[in-house]
């Protein structure tokens, strides 16, 4: 079987050093650019340095896929929540006050009156 096709790959070069540099290798819409995580692998002589470059491969790797989840979030239109320009609690500020303002048209009772404080005291902290 061939290699499956991916837009983001996790590679490997040797440096001059004698280390191993890892970078991603990325395919997006015709455009090949790379991206050079800064993580290098060190020529394995004991246990210790196999475990190190194990634990490194582990996170490069994790790296590489949450680059993959980014992509896919953006090409299916999901904004990654920590990308957005508001916060939740900005957001949240926003949905108080437009509630508070329905409430204070419909004028409901003493039940509007208690979420009308609550949602008060929310906007009030933020």
């Amino acid at each position: 079987m061939g290699q499956s096709k991916e837009s983001i790959r996790l590679r490997q070069r040797k440096t001059t050093s004698g280390n191993t540099t890892l970078y991603l290798d990325i395919y997006l819409n015709g455009k090949r650019s790379y991206e050079y995580l800064k993580l290098y692998l060190i020529p394995e002589t004991n246990r210790k340095d196999k475990e190190k470059n194990r634990q490194t491969l582990q996170f490069a790797e994790a790296i590489r896929a949450n680059s993959v989840v980014e992509f896919q979030n953006g090409e299916y239109g999901f904004n990654a929540a920590y990308k957005l320009d508001q916060t939740f609690l900005t957001i949240t500020g926003c949905c108080a006050r437009s509630v508070t303002e329905i409430l204070r048209v419909k004028g409901i009772g003493v039940i509007g009156t208690v979420v009308l404080n609550t949602l008060k005291g929310s906007v009030n902290r933020t």
